[in-house]
């Protein structure tokens, strides 16, 4: 393989590995010295190579002009080089694998450098040999590629000055005595040129020899001036750097040397170019595949191109992100030179000069923006280059961006700005164009940023360069109420002193929140009005009572707040102190003129049990029985929560116990429905009516024996009705309370009174399958005739409630409601098990009465074919209600043939279609025809709306029918 060749591929391994190296040690802090400058050496070293091999390519295409000894000997050190390389990516494997989170990592590691930091040191060594060499190779490809253009003889007559450039070559490389192998290798590749006669040939056109005062750079002399740049196109950059001696010697940095006139352009040359055409018209392929994996230096046909790997402007731009942020300008150079897109986006930091701007490096910003970085771009954490200065307080960086074209007005930077108090950096912003007043994110204007973080000084800068204190925006809406919300009492009053309105969005309000009473002081003597209302809860005020700022109360009663102002969640201030049992402030509103009859403050003190507050409002002057909100007087805010205390209270202080308002009606209704029982009882004796509202239903409803007894024993009658479910028997029966049936059949509960939603409490018990609490009421005397009692249980499918009633004589042939007999009732639920028991009782099959008539129709209707069989067997008569006509309609050829069976007659007549064959040719039921047909049925019989099955058929367009029924008439 060439070795221009394995330059490529040298550039694209090493390139990776270091970026790899620089990974590792960023992630591992354990890492020794040695191992941290390693990235850097590496990076050294595949910059030497880049440039010898943009060297080699301007001057000599794809063909060294040294000997074939010579170009083996620059091979082997190239292999050696990937030796190097292979080792080192070897060793940085074993630590990728490693995983993070374990808990002896950071010791294990620590250990892993130790036994392979001598390891790493011999690599070091040897790879700093091969750069010397490299170097000087390089030296001499750049410097005196025009002695390659003389003749033999007149190199052979110039041997002195060959000493000379050796001895030049020394001391640019700083090589001591002890280097003389330096000397042996300058003499070998010039007298290779010497054993090449086919060179004087040469198609390059000679450029004049230059003197070796011209061809040599002082070795501290500095780099030349950054070339500047023009965001639409980017001029080429000296490469050199103090520190990189031999390899300031680029072609791009020399102007002694020229290539030859059809030698590759530079951007011909890029690492990341192919079909480059060299200086002797062959073509050469620059991709290089950057694999470890090959015992030698890779085929760069078969790889894949460097550019492609390290990023362009659409790609990843990681390692170039990487390097940047860790502010290696070398590394930068190298891979930019090396084809990575200056603006290329991806990772944490979005662009390459937001990873350097965020570290401060303003050297590799300068770098970057140099060679073309848009400072504009909005990627990454932070959004823009500017705001990443920012953000790491760089201002000398900040600085470079807006100077270079960064817009100060994008990415929130002055509100960033403001937020970290750097004073500095506004000014530059300011004076670069920001607008003062742009509303961003949660805080809105930079004023407000200022004023949240509790940056005085620059709150004064922002209002001296003309910052609007009254701009509405963010979360704290203006900058006067971040800072009075924050007790930033002196940055508020040099804002209202700039002309920020004391009354705008709430800033009373807020101080009043806080209890802060130096800002209410200097807010209401700015202009704020003290009774303006604002927020959730009205006046400051209102906002001093609900967060128990007494003393704020107070001041904001001797500035003039009105007291009953309604307004807000709590309606008044004398509420909200009431709600949060604040009784000395009650008192002190109270004393203030605060109405105790607004906004029902009474029954919220009656609900919460604040005795005190109620004595207070009442000794005001609030009227005790009054009524406010959804729960009536203040003695049933008292009884719905069960405040025995309030409740002796009001009923001491005169509470009227039968006044009806609210959800439950009466303080007594609602004290027994969430069975309060003392207080009940206490009601009851203060004389609450028992048979108000429903009461004893009530106790009836939830099983509460202990209210049924004391409001029976207090006079609520037993057999009042009330509600939708008429007797508190009915209530307790619809409810299954079985003591309680006891209990008030025990106290004399008529069991047969009619009224409510079920009529009776034994129907009620029959529908719900209560089935003790039935037998006890029947027990009592509850009729079982009564409400089709029997009727519900047949439909429920009740059959143990069938036994007990019909034991306690109930009438199984009786009829109810809209379907007849209780057989009826069964059939038409299917009840099977019914049919059977009622049947075996001896219910009557054939008694017409409701909807369907009989039973059976009932069955044969639903299809109920084993129950309409067994009402045949027993005595049901299949010639009675047109049975065999509605089994014909629907089709159902079973009960045909069970209904002829038991003795239907076929031809009969009834309904509106005469016949059940006439019934089944309207309906379309062709298999029943046919079935009818066979049975004897005849078409001609007159009846119904057709006249006749086959006018009937013929109506209806059915051929198959009319031929079948015309067959049936000839025969």
């Amino acid at each position: 393989m060439d070795p221009i060749s394995s330059i490529v591929g040298l550039v694209a391994i090493g390139a990776h590995l270091s970026v790899k190296v620089t990974g590792l040690v960023g992630e591992f802090r354990s890492a020794p010295a040695a191992i941290m400058d390693l990235s850097k050496e590496l990076s050294a070293l595949c910059r030497i190579l880049s440039q010898l091999d943009k060297a080699l390519a301007q001057r000599f295409g794809s063909k060294l002009p040294f000997s074939t000894e010579l170009n083996l000997d620059l091979q082997d050190v190239l292999n050696n080089c990937h030796t190097a390389f292979k080792e080192l990516s070897a060793i940085m494997q074993k630590f990728e694998k490693r995983e993070k989170g374990e808990a002896f990592a950071a010791v294990l590691r620590r250990v892993q450098w130790m036994i392979i930091e001598g390891d790493i040191i011999k690599i070091r060594a040897s790879l700093e040999r091969h750069k010397t060499t490299l170097n000087v190779t390089l030296l001499l490809v750049v410097k005196y590629v025009a002695y390659l253009h003389l003749s033999a003889s007149q190199i052979s007559d110039d041997t002195a000055r060959i000493k000379e450039v050796v001895e030049q070559i020394k001391l640019q490389l700083n090589l001591g005595e002890s280097s003389e192998g330096s000397s042996d290798i300058v003499k070998e590749y010039l007298e290779s040129v010497i054993s090449e006669p086919a060179l004087a040939n040469s198609s390059c056109n000679p450029e004049p020899r230059p003197t070796l005062t011209d061809s040599f750079e002082a070795p501290n002399e500095k780099p030349p001036p950054r070339a500047h740049k023009n965001h639409g196109g980017v001029t080429n950059l000296s490469s050199s750097t103090e520190s990189d001696h031999i390899a300031s010697a680029t072609p791009e940095a020399s102007s002694e040397v020229n290539p030859p006139s059809n030698a590759r352009t530079s951007d011909e040359a890029t690492l990341g170019s192919s079909n480059s055409t060299g200086g002797n018209g062959g073509v050469r392929d620059t991709s290089a595949e950057a694999s470890l994996d090959e015992p030698r230096i890779p085929d760069p046909t078969k790889g894949i191109s460097p550019r492609k790997e390290y990023g362009s402007d659409e790609g990843d731009g990681g390692p170039l992100a990487m390097a940047a942020n860790s502010g290696d300008s070398e590394m930068v150079q190298l891979l930019l030179d090396f084809g990575t897109g200056v603006n290329a986006r991806g990772g944490d930091y979005g662009t390459a000069l937001q990873a350097a701007a965020v570290m401060g490096h303003n050297g590799v910003v300068r770098l970057l923006l140099d060679r073309g970085a848009d400072p504009n771009i909005q990627a990454g954490r932070h959004n823009t280059a500017l705001r990443a200065a920012l953000v790491c307080g760089a201002n000398d960086v900040v600085l470079t961006l807006l100077r270079e074209g960064a817009d100060p007005k994008v990415g929130e930077t002055l509100q960033l700005a403001a937020d970290k108090g750097d004073d500095n950096a506004i000014r530059y912003l300011l004076d670069a164009g920001a607008d003062i007043n742009s509303i961003a994110g949660n805080y809105a204007t930079a004023l407000q940023f200022a004023a949240v973080s509790g940056n005085a000084t620059t709150v004064s800068l922002l209002l001296a360069r003309g910052a609007d204190p009254n701009v509405i925006g963010g979360f704290d809406r203006t900058a006067l109420r971040a800072a009075v919300g924050r007790k930033y009492d002196t940055m508020a009053q040099e804002l209202l002193k700039a002309g920020a309105d004391p009354n705008s969005e709430g800033a009373l309000h807020l101080a009043a929140q806080n209890g802060n009473d130096d800002a209410i002081n200097y807010l209401l003597d700015a202009g704020a009005d003290v009774n303006a209302t604002a927020g959730h809860y009205g006046t400051a005020l209102e906002y001093a009572a609900i967060n128990g700022k007494a003393t704020t109360v107070s001041l904001l009663l001797a500035r003039g707040a009105d007291t009953n102002t309604i307004a807000g969640f709590e309606r008044t201030a004398l509420r909200a102190a009431v709600a949060r049992e604040y009784n000395a402030m009650v008192q002190e509103l109270l004393k203030a003129g605060a109405d105790p009859n607004s906004e029902g403050a009474l029954h919220l003190a009656a609900e919460k049990g604040n005795d005190n507050a109620t004595n207070y409002l009442l000794d005001a002057g609030a009227d005790i029985n009054a009524t406010a909100g959804h729960y009536g007087t203040a003695l049933e805010y008292a009884a719905i929560n069960g405040r025995a205390t309030t409740v002796s209270l009001l009923l001491t202080k005169g509470a009227d116990t039968n006044i009806i308002a609210g959800f439950d009606g009466t303080a007594l209704r609602a004290a027994v429905a969430r069975e309060y029982n003392a207080v009940a009882q206490e009601l009851l004796r203060a004389g609450a009516d028992p048979n108000s509202e429903g009461v004893l239903h009530l106790a009836a409803e939830k099983g509460n024996d202990n209210a049924i007894s004391y409001l029976l024993d207090a006079g609520a009658d037993i057999n009042a009705t009330a509600g939708h479910y008429g007797t508190a028997l009915e209530y307790a029966a619809i409810n299954g309370r079985a003591t309680t049936i006891s209990l008030l059949l025990a106290k004399g509960a008529d069991t047969n009174v009619i009224a409510g939603f079920d009529g009776t409490a034994l129907r009620a018990a029959v529908a719900r399958e209560y089935n003790a609490v039935a037998q006890e009421l029947l027990r009592a005397g509850a009729d079982p005739n009564s409400e089709g009692v029997l009727h519900l249980a047949a439909e429920k499918g009740n059959d143990n409630a069938i036994s007990y009633l019909l034991d306690a004589g109930a009438d199984i042939n009786a009829t109810a409601g809209h379907y007849g007999t209780a057989l009826e009732y069964a059939a038409i639920n299917g009840r099977a098990t019914t049919i059977s028991l009622l049947l075996a009782r001896g219910a009557d099959p054939n008694i017409i009465a409701g909807f369907d008539e009989t039973a059976l129709r009932a069955a044969v209707g639903r299809e109920y074919d084993a129950m309409a069989q067994e009402l045949l067997k027993a005595g049901a008569d299949a010639k009675t209600g047109g049975v065999l006509h509605l089994a014909a309609e629907k089709g159902n050829d079973n009960a045909i043939h069970y209904l002829l069976d038991a003795g239907a007659e076929i031809d009969a007549l009834a309904g509106f279609h005469g016949t059940a064959l006439q019934t089944a040719v309207v309906f379309d039921r062709e298999s029943t025809v046919r079935l009818l047909v066979e049975r004897g049925a005849d078409p001609k019989v007159s009846g119904g709306f057709e006249g006749n099955a086959v006018n009937a058929a013929v109506k209806k367009g059915n051929m198959a029918i009319v031929k079948l029924l015309l067959a049936k008439g000839k025969k």
